[in-house]
């Protein structure tokens, strides 16, 4: 309920998506299901890194 109610606030305020970060059935099984039964779609992202000189 309250997931929607803030996407209904942040939707009135213009927000066109919310990244609710990585989806991992492994580690956490019942966030992933809960992430993915809000309607959230999978991307897959590249590698992310940091080069130090």
């Amino acid at each position: 309920m309250m997931l929607t109610r803030a996407a209904e606030a942040l939707a009135a305020e213009g927000v066109r998506w919310l990244d609710l970060g990585s989806v991992d059935t492994e580690a956490a099984p019942g966030l992933a299901r809960f992430k993915l039964g809000t309607g959230a779609g999978l991307r897959r992202l590249g590698a992310t890194m940091l080069v130090l000189p």
